[in-house]
C-alpha cells in the first residue's frame, strides 16, 4: 500500500490600502483592505476577492509595493499569491 501525503491548503492574509484615483470627489476616502486567499493562488484571484468583498473592480486598479516612496514591484494577474505576502519591508497599495 502507497502512502500519499493529503495536501494541505495553506492561507494567506493579505492587508493593503486602496487609494482612490480621483483625489477631487467629495467623497475621496482612502480604504484598508484585508482579505483571506489561498497561497496558491494567483494574483487574478486576490482581485476577485478584493472585488467580492469591497466592490472595487477586479480590472480598476494597479497592484504595487511600495517602499520608501518609490513604487519596488508591480504585480500582474499571473503571479501567485505567495509573492505578494513575502513583501516584508514596505506596503501594499493598490489604485
Amino acid at each position: 500500500m502507497v502512502a500519499l501525503p493529503i495536501p494541505t491548503t495553506k492561507w494567506e492574509s493579505i492587508s493593503g490600502y486602496i487609494i482612490q484615483y480621483d483625489q477631487n470627489e467629495e467623497t475621496y476616502n482612502n480604504q484598508r483592505v484585508q482579505v483571506k486567499v489561498k497561497d496558491n493562488e494567483k494574483v487574478a484571484g486576490f482581485r476577485e476577492k478584493i472585488e467580492e468583498v469591497y466592490g472595487f473592480d477586479a480590472s480598476s486598479f494597479l497592484i504595487t509595493w511600495v517602499c520608501d516612496m518609490k513604487v519596488e514591484k508591480l504585480f500582474n494577474n499571473t503571479q501567485k499569491v505567495k509573492d505578494l505576502s513575502e513583501q516584508k519591508q514596505g506596503v501594499l497599495l493598490m489604485f
